[in-house]
């Protein structure tokens, strides 16, 4: 199977064009640790021109870059559960929501 990156064209909430900003090496899929040659893939960071977001230009299915055997998870580590809980404390906090 080829595995073909995807050109994205328009910013993927307002649909704004795309600048590119930064143009970095080719890389290869995240936790690919093989001595072999294996394929890279274009890495330009974008701005989109009417909402600012910054994003890939280039996108890979995401079965590709996480296939079944990826194990990172957001929430396996109990430093980064207490670190949200701190954040959503602190925001909590900041930004009250009034009572109705």
């Amino acid at each position: 199977m080829a595995i073909k990156e995807y050109l994205i064209k328009n910013d993927c909430i307002c649909g704004g064009n795309l600048k590119n900003n930064i143009k970095l090496d080719k890389q290869p899929l995240i936790n690919v640790f093989k001595r072999f040659k294996t394929k890279k893939f274009p890495t330009i960071i974008s701005q989109c021109s009417r909402c600012y977001l910054i994003q890939l230009k280039y996108s890979i299915k995401d079965k590709l870059i996480f296939p079944k055997d990826y194990s990172y998870l957001s929430g396996d580590s109990k430093e980064k559960i207490e670190d949200y809980k701190d954040l959503i404390s602190k925001i909590s906090f900041k930004y009250k929501q009034k009572k109705k």
